[in-house]
């Protein structure tokens, strides 16, 4: 979801990962299973009620997550009473970002045309690392317009190894060959 604030996102995802020291893994499962309900449409309706009482979407969280996490449960609280609730799901995905990177990894996701299996996605994973020449963190899409191949996002990057992309790379060469023979 780009709702154009990624920035604030960010700097309450920053925030969190301040104060969750090394609980930090445990708040990204916990921040991501909200997340996942929030993508539901019964989730959505309810969380992103403006009529809905502050109390109520803690201890809707609260059932998510349990006892085990009260400062995660205080940083819900400061979103929600800042009226920034509607931003969970890019909070929890600039969080994730954020402890994969303190843990050392890119975050990379792999699209492909159908679903890799186990040997495949690691013999993935290996390629990635080797070439990006540091440890990734793939999570992979079945996308069944690619027709075949892989298409890599990192970061702002992506390689398209797909064969939609090198099929729109050919079009775009004999385009630009056409257009080259007609103002000869």
């Amino acid at each position: 979801m780009n709702t154009g604030n990624e920035g604030l996102a960010r700097r309450y995802a920053r925030a969190l990962l301040a104060v969750s020291g090394p609980q930090a893994a445990a708040y990204d499962e916990q921040l991501t299973q909200l997340a996942n309900v929030l993508v539901e449409p019964a989730g959505r309706r309810f969380f992103f009620n403006p009529t809905v009482a502050a109390d109520a979407k803690r201890h809707f969280a609260h059932a998510i997550w349990g006892e085990s996490f009260p400062r995660l449960e205080n940083f819900l609280a400061v979103v929600i009473e800042h009226g920034r609730e509607t931003l969970i799901q890019e909070i929890a995905s600039a969080y994730h970002r954020l402890v994969l990177e303190e843990q050392g990894f890119t975050e990379a996701v792999v699209e492909t045309a159908r679903e890799l299996g186990e040997n495949e996605r690691q013999a993935t994973r290996e390629a990635l690392d080797k070439f990006l020449g540091r440890a990734t963190w793939p999570s992979f899409r079945v996308e069944p317009t690619l027709l075949g191949g892989v298409r890599v996002r990192y970061g702002d990057q992506m390689i398209d190894g797909s064969i939609s992309g090198k099929l729109r790379r050919i079009k775009g060469r004999l385009m630009q060959a056409n257009q080259s023979e007609v103002t000869k």
